[in-house]
């Protein structure tokens, strides 16, 4: 298992200090897609976000960015 990290940005930047352990680099990006669309589907989320994601090594291994439509 790796460590991997999910630094967010969302109209600001939160960073992610102590990731989270995964079998390999795809499960950590399918992470991240579920981590944003739970993120978008909360009243509180922005409507535009992007979450890289980061081996030990400070590594971009995927990015995953993710939008809210609004209909008018």
């Amino acid at each position: 298992m790796a460590r991997y990290f999910f630094p967010i940005e969302d109209g600001g930047r939160i960073t992610d200090p102590t990731g989270e352990d995964f079998p390999n680099e795809d499960a950590a990006r399918e992470a991240a897609e579920v981590v944003a669309s739970q993120i978008l589907s909360d009243s509180l989320g922005g409507s535009e976000l992007r979450i890289t994601v980061t081996n030990e090594s400070g590594d971009t291994v995927a990015e995953v960015r993710a939008w809210r439509r609004t209909l008018h």
